[in-house]
């Protein structure tokens, strides 16, 4: 799931029963397995917050268990290996919603 915070920061939630620890990766990190880890939530959940641009972004959560895509995401696209990432578009007035002005490539 993602939502915009009331800081403008785009939050990404994972909810898949999961083994941890859990990472986002995405174009906006250049597909960097661990540079982002994810914060578990008492609710089982994993949280984290990023400020992004306005644009698209792909993602996916990558943890022991493998790869997954958000079952709530804006929109999936297909990557260069033939699967779907899952993708968000940030708009430029609001920090979030559907009028993206810049997408930014998959890896």
């Amino acid at each position: 799931m993602v939502r915009i915070d009331p800081t403008g920061r785009v939050l990404f939630r994972f909810s898949e029963p999961a083994r941890g620890p859990v990472y986002l990766v995405g174009d906006f990190n250049n597909w960097d397995e661990r540079s982002h880890p994810m914060i578990r939530r008492n609710d089982g959940s994993w949280q984290l917050a990023l400020p992004l641009a306005p644009g698209k972004y792909a993602y996916k959560f990558l943890c022991r268990d493998g790869w997954y895509n958000d079952p709530e995401a804006d929109d999936y696209e297909m990557n260069a290996w033939g699967s779907c990432d899952s993708a968000v578009r940030i708009g430029p007035a609001t920090g979030g919603g559907p009028n993206a002005t810049e997408t930014h490539a998959a890896a």
